[in-house]
This record gives C-alpha cells, structure tokens and sequence, in this order.
C-alpha cells in the first residue's frame, strides 16, 4: 500500500508539476531526498532510487537527485528550486 501511494504521488509530481519548473523546460527535473542509505544510495542502487528509475524511464522524463537535509530540501520544493521531493509522508502538509 505504501509503496502504490508513493509510486501515485511522486507519478502525480512528474506529470502534473514539470510542465511549471524551468529545468522541465531544459529536459531534466531535479528530485530533492534527504533519505539515507540503504533506501537512496550515492551509487543510485538502492531500493528508492530503483523505483524512481524506473518512473522516470517509463515517463521518459531525464531526472537528477539532489541530496539535502530535510528542512533544505522542502524549503527548496516550496521556493521552485526542486520539481519534486522523495519520499513524501501522508500528512506532511500540516
């Protein structure tokens, strides 16, 4: 069930939200994580990045991860600088 709601949202991220960013407009979007090893990996091989890759080839869209704490990284999403963040937790909003 987790890993449908997060395939959902971040699927919702790429259609929805790279039409309105700047770097959607030069062919790559820019995904802000601040998860650790094992789940996203500098080697790109862990069990998040794998899901992302696989979105991002179906999609067709080219990606680049960037890693930032996690107040950077939602302070970054919210001024424009990321097109999207992984993964987003139910309730994160409020």
């Amino acid at each position: 069930m987790r890993l449908t709601f997060f395939t959902l949202a971040l699927f919702s991220v790429v259609l929805f939200g790279a039409p309105y960013t700047t770097l959607a407009a030069e062919g790559k979007l820019r995904i802000s994580t601040s998860v650790k090893p094992p789940y996203c990996t500098v080697a790109m091989d862990g069990y998040l990045d794998s899901v992302l890759d696989a979105l991002m080839r179906r999609s067709g869209h080219q990606y680049a991860i960037v890693r930032l704490p996690a107040e950077r990284a939602m302070a970054a999403l919210h001024m424009g600088a990321s097109d999207g963040e992984m993964p987003r937790i139910r309730g994160l909003e409020k």
